[in-house]
């Protein structure tokens, strides 16, 4: 596992002890693949998706993923 999500991981169970399961995904976009992420949700219940490369600029609305809320931070790459 990356450095970096262990550190994440350490630091999240610090904040919130009730967090069983956390996941990180990267959807090299999102917008079309949201039906799997929904799947997966479905399917395994994660408490925290992590989710990187979602390609959502600003202006462009968070998909509805049920019994989850979104928090972005938008990227402009150069």
């Amino acid at each position: 596992m990356y450095p970096e999500i262990l550190q994440l991981l350490s630091v999240l169970h610090k904040v919130l002890p009730s967090i069983k399961e956390l996941c990180s995904w990267n959807a090299n976009g999102l917008l079309n693949k949201i039906s799997d992420l929904q799947v997966f949700a479905d399917q395994h219940s994660p408490d925290v998706i992590l989710v990187q490369e979602t390609h959502i600029i600003p202006g462009i609305n968070s998909p509805n993923l049920p019994n989850y809320i979104f928090y972005r931070n938008d990227f402009y790459p150069l």
